[in-house]
């Protein structure tokens, strides 16, 4: 267990979840209102939401940014990223497909 009291395994069955998921969230996440969420949430920098609005970058690779990001973020990265996903689903619908999919992948591990 690490400090916040949350196993090594559940961070590993997060984590595989996410990877599980990337193709998905790459593709289907709108980043700009996901950014934002996770701005606000401070899972985001204020140097990380600068580098994903530059223009240079294109949505998926914004979102493979946010996704790879995230394991480093705590414990409880995931489920704020979660959070941010349902925050935003009623402007994106798709990211409450998103969220299923994640959660059926994280229950799957």
């Amino acid at each position: 267990m690490n400090m916040a009291g949350i196993s090594n395994a559940d961070e590993r069955k997060k984590l595989k979840a996410l990877r599980e998921c990337t193709v998905e969230l790459c593709r289907d996440m709108n980043t700009d209102d996901l950014t934002a969420a996770l701005y606000a949430k401070g899972m985001l920098t204020t140097n990380e939401v600068q580098k994903l609005g530059l223009p240079i970058m294109t949505n998926r690779e914004k979102n493979l940014f946010i996704v790879t990001k995230l394991p480093s973020k705590g414990p409880n990265a995931f489920e704020y990223f979660v959070d941010a996903l349902q925050t935003t689903s009623r402007e994106n619908p798709v990211h409450s497909e998103l969220i299923d999919r994640l959660l059926s992948a994280l229950n799957n591990t």
